[in-house]
């Protein structure tokens, strides 16, 4: 009787284990898409993202990437890609980190939410 009760214990134990295991797993909360129009703090340049298209645009050095583009999230933030329609669907890739509600940083550089 006394080995049944041991036995049984054993394998609620197991269960509880394995579900605390299972929960530690779970899906970390990840980042949505840093939709909107956002300017760099370090100089004129231009980021913007809509479900539709992106556009990366530097003024001081005269270029535009644009295309439609997809969003890989991690946790603070994730990997934009940009498919560039000049370059015949080229993909350029950003690393997109969330400082604030309204700061992203993308490759380090600082970019503000516009309004």
């Amino acid at each position: 009787m006394r080995h049944r009760y041991f036995s049984k214990l054993i394998i609620l134990l197991s269960i509880l284990i394995a579900m605390a295991l299972l929960a530690s797993n779970e899906a970390r909360a990840q980042a949505s898409p840093p939709f909107g129009t956002w300017g760099s703090t370090a100089g004129p340049a231009t980021f913007f993202v809509s479900p539709q298209n992106c556009f990366f645009e530097s003024r001081l050095y005269n270029f535009r990437i644009l295309g439609t583009c997809s969003w890989n999230p991690s946790s603070g933030g994730g990997i934009l890609t940009i498919f560039n329609v000049y370059q015949n669907n080229a993909p350029f890739y950003y690393n997109v980190v969330y400082v604030n509600a309204t700061t992203i940083s993308i490759e380090g550089e600082i970019f503000e939410r516009q309004n």
